[in-house]
């Protein structure tokens, strides 16, 4: 177990990693949580955290603290921001155990007006955009584009390369300037799908709502890693603040 992982994040991966597992299946029944914090040698306080947690992603059913957590269906997600954190911290890749990422493109394009102050750079000025497809089960499941500051590309060569990078792009940039993520800063909003995004994603029908989720994501150092944003049908349970 890393040292920098709070416990009860380092319990909610374990417990992600046994329904992504199937060793806990949708609508499986946990024990009490007095059983829980017992079996994890660990507070029931612990132990409701780690409830609150699964069940903001998704991966519990809701419940009172009296009740023991179910299971839910999460076989068609992808990792979540915190997830994703938890992932790499526990073994070094930030995607899911049953996902995967295709990158669609890498190059310079000029910065969007609403990305550039982010970024520290002039709206225009040419930066870096990688724009994927994330799949789960090599099933389309969300695209997006992420952008890069000057110092990242700079000292993350590998960005600039046609090629998914398992560690996660944010993660070895972290790495590659010395410092840690700190904040993930979300914005969600919800509009029709493109043409192109109904393609990517295998959309029905002509007119389909997304969900959009615009991240910032800000190291320990206070510098931008990375600004991105992800497009996905339907709605997700997503948090605006989130230590990492």
């Amino acid at each position: 177990m890393s040292e920098h992982i709070p416990k009860y994040r380092a319990i909610a991966q374990k417990l992600r990693d046994q329904v992504a597992s199937g060793e806990l299946p949708p609508g499986s029944t946990l024990m009490a949580r007095r059983n829980l914090a017992a079996t994890f040698q660990t507070s029931r306080a612990t132990i409701d955290r780690v409830v609150e947690l699964l069940t903001a992603e998704g991966v519990f059913e809701p419940s009172d603290k009296n009740r023991p957590p179910v299971v839910a269906d999460v076989t068609k997600r992808i990792a979540t921001v915190q997830s994703r954190a938890d992932n790499h911290a526990v073994n070094g890749r930030a995607l899911g155990k049953n996902e995967t990422s295709q990158i669609l493109s890498v190059e310079h394009v000029p910065c969007p007006p609403d990305v550039a102050p982010t970024l520290g750079v002039e709206a225009g000025d040419p930066v870096l955009c990688r724009s994927r497809l994330n799949l789960v089960d090599g099933k389309p499941d969300a695209t997006g584009s992420s952008y890069y500051p000057p110092e990242v590309v700079r000292l993350t060569p590998e960005l600039a390369q046609p090629k998914s990078i398992p560690e996660g792009s944010r993660e070895l940039a972290a790495k590659r300037l010395k410092t840690r993520q700190k904040h993930c800063n979300n914005v969600i909003t919800s509009r029709l799908a493109t043409d192109q995004e109904r393609e990517l994603l295998k959309l029905g029908g002509t007119i389909t709502v997304v969900t959009q989720v615009a991240r910032h994501v800000t190291a320990t150092n206070g510098k931008t890693l990375e600004v991105a944003t992800k497009v996905f049908e339907g709605n997700r349970p997503v948090s605006f603040l989130i230590d990492l």
